[in-house]
């Protein structure tokens, strides 16, 4: 019972740290913050993470394991190409949008590649992964082969990391549900001969 409790106190933390520091960053994150959101005294919070870095550690740790889980699935897909595609923009918009964690670990990502002045190593598997389903759907015929990967992937990687801000823009609470339309709209004008 007791283990029951500190696994679910240790993920509602989780849960709160990735709120602020998606909402804030790393930097402009304090553990009193945390603390406060869901109404722990620090020194609790410190029973949990002994500090800021062990906390945004466990959300990046957190959004790493999501993110495996969905481009190992899509890499070992036997699907269709643009099956495939649509599975993974449509999976990852909708982690991107709904699990605070997923977003915030990615963000936390970012952010310090950026402050590094690096590439961030999982959007670069990202762009990778998605050129080579392009390609793939241009081969296989679902995708017409005059559309041009290095201007459509961009495309699609805007899709996945702006979802969370189009809830923010126009009001939806489940921003991911709009991506769908959005790509049903984009996919003709990618089947059809520019010609």
């Amino acid at each position: 019972m007791k283990q029951a409790r500190a696994r679910l106190t240790h993920a509602v933390i989780l849960n709160a740290a990735g709120e602020i520091f998606a909402e804030r960053g790393f930097t402009d994150t304090d553990l009193q913050s945390v603390a406060d959101r869901i109404g722990l005294t620090k020194g609790a919070l410190y029973g949990h993470f002994p500090s800021k870095a062990a906390l945004a550690a466990a959300v990046i740790e957190d959004f790493e394991r999501s993110w495996a889980e969905v481009t190992t699935a899509a890499r070992h897909s036997s699907r269709p190409a643009l099956q495939t595609l649509t599975r993974l923009l449509l999976e990852l918009s909708r982690r991107t949008a709904e699990d605070i964690r997923f977003l915030s670990g990615l963000r936390l990502k970012m952010a310090a590649a950026r402050a590094r002045g690096a590439e961030e190593p999982h959007l670069a598997e990202l762009y990778d992964l998605l050129t080579s389903l392009v390609l793939l759907s241009q081969e296989q015929g679902d995708i017409h082969a005059g559309r041009r990967p290095e201007l459509l992937v961009p495309l699609l990687i805007s899709l996945i990391l702006g979802t969370w801000e189009l809830g923010l823009v126009t009001g939806e609470e489940h921003a991911a549900d709009l991506v769908p339309s959005l790509w049903e709209t984009i996919l003709p004008a990618l089947q059809l001969s520019s010609d």
